[in-house]
């Protein structure tokens, strides 16, 4: 059952999580989001890649990526159907993998994640206009 608390100031907060693919998977990796608003959840998906990953960052990445956009989505969507007037700050996400909230947090590329650039673009503009922030959390 989904309850939701009554509030002035929505705060939309998500988390984030990928695996790299095993064995017995076909190593195709999963990743997913939940985002949670008035304290219940409010959007999730969880999806199998197309292809298979060489790298858990990599499966990471492509997973805080994909809940970045649905955070945008999900705070324009608030905005437009005028339920309250906006999500009160910048929204949470967490993921569990410390080094790439580090790399979503700073202007900072590795070398095994040049390939993905367009998508790190994409996240580093929403991190630099204050929209999402990541934070890691313990799994």
């Amino acid at each position: 059952m989904l309850i939701y608390r009554r509030t002035e100031n929505l705060e939309l907060v998500g988390y984030t999580d990928a695996n790299l693919g095993k064995a017995e998977d076909d190593y195709i990796s999963t990743s997913g989001f939940l985002f949670k608003m008035a304290g219940a959840a409010v959007a999730w998906k969880s999806a199998k890649y197309s292809d298979v990953s060489s790298l858990t960052m990599f499966s990471e990445y492509i997973a805080c990526y994909e809940a970045t956009s649905h955070a945008v989505w999900i705070r324009n969507f608030i905005k437009d159907i005028k339920v309250v007037n906006l999500i009160s700050r910048q929204i949470q996400i967490y993921n569990d993998n410390i080094k790439v909230v580090f790399h979503c947090m700073n202007n900072k590329m590795s070398s095994g994640l040049q390939h993905i650039d367009i998508k790190y673009l994409i996240m580093r503009e929403k991190v630099a206009n204050k929209l999402v922030r990541f934070d890691h959390i313990r799994t």
